[in-house]
């Protein structure tokens, strides 16, 4: 069963006969403990636990969450829905799985087909795009410096180091007449469903799609191995991964 919960995607498939389900709560990115969705996050997973007579794994997007949290909310606050999946996952003795290709393999793909300087541009434009998703205590400027400094720590991968003089001027030459800081300008240029619209566009679509396929394989997997998986990523993620995943209870 898909339906809509608020602004949230949500996916029930099962039990099929081996009593195995798979939840995919689609996520709106923030880390406002306040925000309606994590209340319904907990209602999703405690459904979950209910309906699933196998073996169980949560799947999370983003890189590794390490430690364990004390409070739901404390979570929620340093590591948005990622924080609150784990959270829930480890009170309940559940395995995580991060089910990511590695930022260098994302990267050494990308580069195939892309120039360096515009993948590491994408990328720190990206998270830049994150940084006004969630409540920071940073300025906008430490961002962008904490950006840049992170895409340079693939030096070898890229065969240039990304600094502040680059990125400006890389940026003037993409989008001269568009302040670095605006948020429609960064939410519209790293939008993968405009990847008609720009380069940059087209390559965190190429990288959606290498992330989606990468992530199908890994539930796949599991699901062979006869476990039950809750699934929480972005809503846009769904879009590619529900049809796919329903595919597994034909």
């Amino acid at each position: 069963m898909q339906e809509i919960i608020r602004e949230n995607t949500v996916l029930k498939l099962g039990p099929n006969p081996k009593g195995q389900v798979i939840y995919f709560f689609g996520a709106r990115h923030t880390n406002n403990p306040k925000d309606v969705q994590f209340i319904q996050l907990k209602n999703f997973w405690d459904d979950f636990l209910s309906e699933s007579k196998t073996d169980k794994i949560v799947f999370v997007e983003r890189e590794k969450i390490e430690g364990a949290s004390k409070q739901y909310e404390e979570t929620i606050i340093k590591n948005g829905e990622a924080g609150a999946a784990k959270y829930l996952a480890d009170e309940s003795g559940v395995e995580v799985m991060w089910p990511e290709p590695s930022r260098e393999e994302q990267i050494s793909f990308l580069c195939r087909y892309f120039k360096p300087q515009l993948v590491a541009y994408a990328f720190i434009t990206r998270n830049l795009s994150s940084w006004f998703k969630h409540q920071r205590q940073s300025q906008f400027s430490d961002a962008v410096e904490h950006s840049i400094k992170k895409e340079a720590k693939f030096e070898k991968i890229y065969k240039f180091i990304p600094d502040t003089i680059w990125f400006n001027k890389q940026h003037d030459k993409l989008f001269a007449n568009q302040p670095v800081g605006d948020k429609n300008f960064l939410d519209s240029v790293t939008d993968p469903n405009k990847k008609d619209n720009t380069t940059v566009n087209k390559i965190i679509a190429t990288l959606s799609e290498m992330r989606n396929d990468y992530i199908m394989e890994e539930i796949k997997k599991f699901f062979d191995l006869g476990k039950s998986i809750f699934v929480v990523y972005g809503k846009g993620h769904f879009i590619s991964l529900g049809p796919r995943i329903k595919e597994l209870f034909k």
